[in-house]
């Protein structure tokens, strides 16, 4: 099992252009969108300002791909549920299903990459 996990790393570093294919394969679609994060206790929601047509309205469950740093996407993470910071956004968006906290959410946003566009209101 520990060889398996290692090689499944190992390619996925050898082959950063096949990543989309991957995700894919698992439902996951790339996307690129600006809208609202906020976070507070047991919330991290990304409410996007547009929509694909067919692609539920949100609010989506935001996490960093691979959970890294924000820091290390781009981003800062608003401090408060007061903070709601307008930022662009490249992720892969989940199929729908139950994500986040308590599965409240439809979808979840791999993000990984990010900028704020306006800073955050308080």
């Amino acid at each position: 099992m520990r060889d398996a996990y290692t090689n499944g790393q190992r390619y996925w570093r050898d082959h950063p252009s096949e990543r989309a294919n991957i995700m894919a394969g698992y439902g996951y679609r790339a996307i690129e969108r600006d809208g609202v994060w906020s976070r507070g206790f047991e919330k991290s929601k990304f409410q996007p300002a547009q929509l694909d047509p067919g692609v539920d309205a949100g609010p989506w469950w935001l996490n960093s791909f691979g959970g890294v740093a924000w820091r290390d996407v781009g981003l800062v993470a608003p401090n408060s549920a007061y903070e709601q910071p307008l930022v662009h956004i490249v992720a892969y968006l989940s199929p729908k299903g139950h994500y986040g906290h308590l599965g409240a959410y439809e979808h979840e946003a791999l993000v990984i990459s990010g900028t704020a566009i306006k800073a955050a209101d308080h």
